[in-house]
């Protein structure tokens, strides 16, 4: 049964768990906390629309950073990815895990002199286009059942 932060008015306020409810009543602003954070994982978890179990999105996620020189392939769960070195990069984005479904970000950063390119492992795929992160620029995706979405 989860533990349940309360006011003087018995009004839900927040709850710890390690992903979003997939039972239960709740209510629009009802916040759920990441009880086991990691890396690329979100903070927590808002209720955007009530119902049982209700329509939750994440409201941030811990960084980490992977740093990736002149390589021509990385595998990229969660966290930040950062690119240097030259010639182009392929960044292979891998199959969410359930866990994952709940709003993961990869950010991949650019800083190399070559074009960086999104690839979907397979199992997955990428929504959004483009693919590519030119130089000295960024791109965020996020992960979404087996689909990883640029946003």
């Amino acid at each position: 049964m989860p533990n349940f932060l309360r006011d003087d008015y018995g009004i839900r306020l927040a709850q710890a768990e390690t992903a979003v409810p997939a039972s239960g009543q709740y209510n629009a602003m009802d916040l759920v906390d990441n009880s086991a954070p990691a890396a690329g994982y979100p903070v927590s978890w808002v209720c955007v629309t009530a119902g049982s179990p209700g329509t939750w999105r994440p409201t941030g996620f811990l960084g980490n950073l992977t740093s990736v020189t002149a390589a021509s392939n990385v595998a990229a769960t969660a966290g930040i990815v950062s690119v240097t070195g030259s010639g182009g990069h392929n960044i292979t984005l891998a199959v969410p895990t359930a866990a994952d479904n709940n709003g993961i970000t990869v950010n991949v950063v650019n800083t190399s002199s070559g074009t960086v390119t999104a690839v979907a492992a397979t199992g997955a795929a990428i929504v959004g286009l483009p693919v590519t992160v030119a130089t000295n620029t960024s791109a965020a995706f996020k992960a979404y059942g087996t689909n990883w979405y640029r946003v």
